[in-house]
């Protein structure tokens, strides 16, 4: 345990898990209790760690952060608590990704497709991506309107 604890953080779940490939079961929870009762094993400090990480860098919508918080073995009422007090928003998480990433690709209605295509995979709404897009190239319209009254 101290050594797969040793590399990264671990939920409950997943070092009881491993552990049980090597030895029984029963050593495998008690020793994942005693993790606990050290503080060397903390399922909600691991879902922060995570949760940030996956909306941030990652940049996954809320729902599919929660199903891989879930899959790590973190009770899904706290995995929703945890991945909302991190206050970031999907339109917000959307219009980062086509400014950074999807702009060139709105030209056409086959880059529009593949732009929502884009952030389905990273599990958004179609309603949420769609209405940031039009959200962006509205605003884009508008800018490039007041750009040519100047010159």
């Amino acid at each position: 345990a101290f050594y797969l604890l040793s590399y990264r953080d671990h939920s409950e779940k997943e070092l009881y898990d491993k552990l049980r490939r090597n030895v029984p079961d029963e050593i495998a929870a008690q020793t994942v209790a005693k993790m606990v009762d050290i503080g060397l094993l903390d399922d909600g400090s691991y879902a922060r760690k995570l949760a940030e990480y996956y909306l941030t860098q990652k940049r996954w919508s809320f729902r599919k952060s929660l199903f891989e918080l879930k899959r790590k073995g973190i009770d899904e009422e706290a995995a929703a608590q945890t991945l909302s007090d991190c206050g970031i928003s999907a339109k917000e998480q959307i219009r980062e990704l086509i400014e950074q990433k999807y702009y060139r690709y709105l030209g056409d209605q086959k880059g529009s497709q593949k732009v929502l295509n884009a952030l389905a995979r990273l599990g958004f709404s179609y309603s949420d991506s769609r209405a940031a897009m039009s959200e962006y190239l509205e605003e884009l319209e508008l800018g490039e309107e007041d750009e040519w009254q100047y010159e």
